[in-house]
């Protein structure tokens, strides 16, 4: 059997000691770190950990592990678990003080792995929960990689979405040596989502196909979820794709009737606003049908001028700001996404919080240009003597920013006051 005697360690714990009052006006002094780890093979380490503590009993010591950080929680040790290739927690009963070594077996080939120790308490306190001190920060090591594959899995595309559900798709784009045997879906609101950290939900997915699907169902209205495909091979550490946000549909209820012409809009709340999910088609002054075609109007909503535009949302409604729409933009995962979560599936987007754009051109010099391929839509901010605008295409996953003079005809979407 291969080994390495060699320590890696390219963090270091932060703290090792805490000094507190467990209730009983004693000071409570709890130290625990790790001294070294060795005898580094392909599946398994030694852990060697140093600890002690001072007016209080110790009933365990131990470490937990994991192929990622998010595993070193004092939640992961109290769920327990049989210790796979993803993450485990091994203990054993402690005295005052003492060193313990932790012997860290069925891991996988290749992987660097995060540990932290523990230990437990004889009783608990609001500083202690359940009894566990565990500092912060961890060591890390990596084992000997003997070769494999590991598989890989697309991000998530969310297909359909209701008030409380929504179908999630991904795609195993790399079966992995030895092959996978192991997908599903794990969803909630921590940015990365996974199996057995205490705050996701995951459901497995059966079948051979490489391209699988599952619809989730019990979830909130209007609410942002964070959602990752995952894949597991049994010898390699679990692995994930990319995080996927959507926002599920707001309640039937939630509609727009603007008075002045009985159009109706639906609304949505993405980040810190509220926004009209389809263009503003309110006939004013300066607006028109793009090629001057109603059906146009009805699709696409009607192209203003910037002067326009500023007066042409209803009472308690107005054209967003360049702040406004960076804010859209942030919630909704970054400028170089953007375009991809925002456009209307209809176009080419996955529309992941039903904001449903849709390319409706733009006019200039009573001309018009690009319906069906390129969206702007006018901000509420000049640029000097010229105004700013956000626009979406086809073929782009990103939202770009431009600025032009404000007689051109753009697009508008309203945000609530």
């Amino acid at each position: 059997m291969i080994k390495n005697q060699n320590l890696l360690m390219t963090a270091a714990l932060a703290v090792t000691a805490l000094i507190l009052s467990c209730g009983d006006n004693e000071d409570v002094d709890v130290s625990v770190s790790i001294t070294g780890i060795t005898d580094t093979t392909t599946t398994s380490a030694k852990v060697s950990v140093s600890y002690a503590a001072g007016n209080v009993n110790i009933a365990e010591v131990g470490v937990v592990y994991g192929a990622t950080p998010g595993r070193l929680n004092i939640q992961t040790i109290i769920n327990g678990g049989v210790p796979n290739v993803d993450y485990g927690i091994i203990s054993a009963p402690a005295s005052v003080s003492g060193r313990y070594y932790a012997d860290l077996v069925n891991l996988a080939d290749g992987t660097t792995y995060f540990v932290t120790p523990f230990v437990k308490l004889d009783k608990s306190s609001g500083e202690f929960p359940e009894g566990y001190f565990m500092p912060s920060g961890y060591v890390t090591f990596k084992t000997i990689f003997a070769g494999g594959t590991l598989p890989v899995v697309s991000a998530c595309d969310i297909t359909e979405r209701t008030y409380t559900s929504a179908k999630l798709e991904a795609t195993i784009e790399v079966v992995g040596n030895p092959s996978y045997i192991r997908k599903g879906f794990c969803y909630g609101a921590s940015p990365e989502p996974m199996l057995d950290d205490g705050n996701s939900t995951c459901v497995p997915v059966y079948g051979p196909e490489y391209l699988f699907s599952e619809t989730i169902t019990g979830l909130s209205g209007n609410t942002a979820y964070n959602v990752r495909a995952y894949v597991s091979n049994n010898r390699h550490p679990t692995q994930y794709g990319k995080t996927t946000v959507f926002r599920t549909q707001g309640e039937n209820g939630e509609i727009l009737i603007d008075t002045r012409d009985g159009q109706e809009y639906k609304i949505i709340e993405i980040g810190r606003f509220t926004w009209m999910v389809k263009n503003l088609n309110y006939t004013a002054n300066n607006s028109w049908c793009y090629d001057d075609t109603e059906p146009n109007c009805e699709n696409y909503g009607r192209l203003y001028t910037w002067d326009a535009a500023r007066n042409a949302c209803p009472d308690g409604w107005s054209l967003p700001t360049r702040f406004q729409w960076n804010d859209l933009v942030d919630a909704v995962g970054g400028t170089a996404n953007a375009g991809m979560a925002l456009k209307s599936t209809a176009w080419d987007g996955t529309d992941n919080f039903g904001f449903s754009a849709l390319p409706g051109g733009y006019r200039e010099s009573a001309r018009y240009f690009n319906i069906e391929w390129f969206g702007s839509w006018w901000t509420a901010t000049q640029n000097g003597t010229s105004v700013y605008y956000k626009s979406m295409q086809t073929g782009s996953n990103s939202m770009g920013e431009s600025s032009s003079g404000s007689n051109l005809g753009r697009s508008v979407r309203c945000v609530k006051n």
